[in-house]
């Protein structure tokens, strides 16, 4: 069963301020590596995509961003971080700023030997989950391609490199890759 909340009328700052600080402790103990997660297992990245909707419509978008690049952040770089791949999957389901932004950041970094392996083949499953979503693609066609064209390069080089190891690759970050291409091929042109 689901829950479609919306907020009717305005809604103070105080609450916007509240509902991102809720949601800043929550990704704080997931970054930390807090248990508070696994007991909550699918539920903690419903909880947490209500609260970036209500934080929304708060008008909270600059706090909201800044707490998901965080987030991402820890979630690419922190070995205690234990943020479930949907956190940023929901977050990137619908169009705000932080979407693009944490596109960006996904695009540039799917490749960073920094990453961890198993990290790279989630950012890429994101990437790739973001681009086959067609009506966000559609209504937002000048921010994809923005995205695409910061993976790109990283993708294309990847891809060279792959041909001196092909029996060492992971089938599922090979599998990403062709999807993202697959995807970017069905992006529509200005043609």
């Amino acid at each position: 069963a689901s829950v479609k909340i919306k907020v009717e009328g305005n809604v103070s700052s105080e609450v916007g301020e509240e509902v991102v600080q809720v949601l800043s402790s929550l990704m704080e103990l997931a970054s930390s590596g807090s248990v508070v997660v696994n007991t909550l297992g699918p539920t903690f990245p419903r909880l947490a995509t209500s609260l970036l909707r209500l934080g929304e419509q708060c008008g909270k978008m600059e706090e909201l961003q800044a707490l998901y690049n965080t987030s991402l952040s820890a979630w690419l770089h922190q070995s205690t971080c234990v943020l479930p791949n949907n956190i940023f999957s929901l977050a990137m389901s619908h169009s705000w700023p932080g979407c693009w932004s944490l596109a960006t950041t996904l695009a540039t970094s799917s490749f960073s030997t920094e990453v961890r392996q198993f990290r790279r083949v989630a950012s890429l499953a994101l990437l790739s989950s973001l681009l086959h979503n067609k009506v966000l693609v559609k209504d937002n066609l000048e921010e994809v391609k923005l995205v695409v064209e910061q993976l790109f390069p990283a993708l294309t080089q990847e891809l060279e490199k792959l041909k001196d190891m092909m029996g060492k690759v992971k089938p599922k970050y090979l599998c990403e890759m062709f999807s993202i291409l697959q995807a970017v091929k069905d992006i529509p042109s200005d043609k």
